[in-house]
């Protein structure tokens, strides 16, 4: 699986049939005509992208979506912003679970490059490492129930 299409920040695999994809979305939604270009992909805008996205497990059963936050184009900012304090780590952690789930993915990458590099503050490298420490377990629940 060596094809990927890169969506809002997304490396995906592409395993799906986007012209089907798309005649799915035209029979749900009659009369979409405005389209979006995405990795050479023509795709209504009238549409929740990450559902589309996850439908493709119901046929490719046992593929599991992740959700990317960052990545070499997001920069530092956002990640150094919400890194913080315990507070915005936490509301974080909170909101991406809530979004996740709402949302049918099965995972979450937290795509943040280089912490203390490339323009983070030293301490983000801590402050990630905290980050995960604190959200892996609270993931893991959530993920069995």
């Amino acid at each position: 699986m060596k094809t990927l299409l890169t969506v809002g920040g997304l490396n995906l695999p592409v395993l799906f049939d986007r012209y089907a994809i798309f005649n799915d979305v035209k029979r749900r939604q009659p009369g979409v005509k405005t389209l979006l270009t995405v990795g050479g992909l023509n795709l209504p805008v009238l549409f929740d992208r990450y559902a589309i996205f996850n439908d493709v497990k119901q046929r490719q059963p046992g593929v599991k979506t992740l959700l990317a936050v960052g990545g070499w184009n997001f920069g530092v900012a956002k990640m150094t912003s919400m890194l913080r304090d315990a507070s915005s780590r936490s509301e974080f952690i909170q909101t991406s679970i809530e979004f996740l789930r709402e949302r049918q993915f099965d995972g979450l990458d937290l795509d943040f490059e280089y912490p203390a590099d490339r323009g983070s503050p030293p301490h983000d490298k801590q402050r990630f490492a905290q980050l995960v420490t604190v959200a892996l377990p609270l993931i893991h629940h959530e993920s069995m129930s």
